[in-house]
């Protein structure tokens, strides 16, 4: 009987570093052969192709697959120029949501004061209420200035 010959190693199996793509060799689980991804789908499913042959894999987890070959460095995704910021519109944009705020406020704790007057509640209450909008007011200007000062 003739002797057998051990089969050649794939390679060196590793996990990958960066997601799997096309032209990837691997090893899917229960295999022996190596397969070369030909299709990645939008759900992350690998087609995979035995080179050289008319043999497809199609839907294969990529969790279930061994990389052969060289680890790939990691994609680093390219540096983005910082938009240039409109200082004005910037301010333009937080000056008017400030006054719309500030003005909604204000005709909540209004009304919350003639409600509250009519059941009677004790004077410490709107001292309350007038504090609470005077912090809301005084924050306002404390985070206006601080904006404008980064963005000068």
């Amino acid at each position: 009987m003739p002797k057998l010959k051990p089969r050649k190693s794939a390679g060196k199996l590793f996990t990958p570093i960066a997601p799997p793509q096309v032209g990837d060799k691997v090893i899917p689980q229960g295999s022996e052969l190596v397969y070369e991804i030909i299709r990645i789908d939008s759900d992350g499913e690998l087609t995979l192709n035995a080179p050289g042959t008319v043999l497809h894999r199609f839907r294969v987890d990529p969790a279930t697959v061994k990389f052969v070959d060289q680890p790939r460095s990691p994609v680093r995704p390219s540096k983005q120029a910082e938009p240039e910021i409109d200082s004005a519109e910037v301010l333009k944009r937080v000056a008017t949501i400030q006054h719309e705020s500030l003005d909604r406020f204000d005709d909540d704790i209004a009304l919350l004061t003639k409600d509250l007057q009519r059941q009677g509640v004790p004077k410490a209450a709107f001292n309350a209420l007038e504090a609470l909008s005077s912090e809301v007011h005084e924050s306002w200007k404390t985070a206006i200035d601080k904006i404008e000062e980064l963005l000068d």
